[in-house]
């Protein structure tokens, strides 16, 4: 049983380590990739969603409050809301009165407000 458990454990930490140089391998390439070091074109469609995937980790904001969170969620989900209608609105030849997307992107401004008034200004 003891040897079952310490070959289980050998392989997760095998597979961990896997996991950590392909993660360090991605990041490096998005750093030759972001100082030009690579062309983008170069680059085959694996390589290019391990970059991506690098980039929104990198640029998605870390809160330490689980209220700051909620808070750049919400501020997208506004965002998005405001985008469907400007696009609705664009697109619209009179016959659509953008309605629908008009009552999301107040329910979305809503819900930002709540949590933005919940961080009581702690999320800088």
């Amino acid at each position: 049983m003891a040897t079952i458990i310490l070959a289980a454990m050998a392989s997760m930490s095998a597979s961990a380590q896997n996991q950590n140089s392909a993660m360090n391998g991605a990041f490096k390439l998005y750093q030759e990739v972001v100082t030009g070091k690579v062309a983008w074109s170069s680059l085959t469609k694996d390589q290019q969603a391990e970059v991506q995937l690098v980039q929104a980790m990198l640029a998605k904001p870390r809160y330490t409050s689980q209220k700051c969170e909620d808070l750049a969620d919400k501020q997208e989900k506004a965002k998005r809301a405001a985008d469907d209608l400007r696009e609705c609105l664009a697109n619209s030849d009179g016959s659509d009165d953008c309605d629908s997307q008009m009552q999301d992107a107040k329910d979305a401004h809503d819900e930002y407000e709540d949590a933005l008034s919940d961080t009581d200004g702690d999320c800088q």
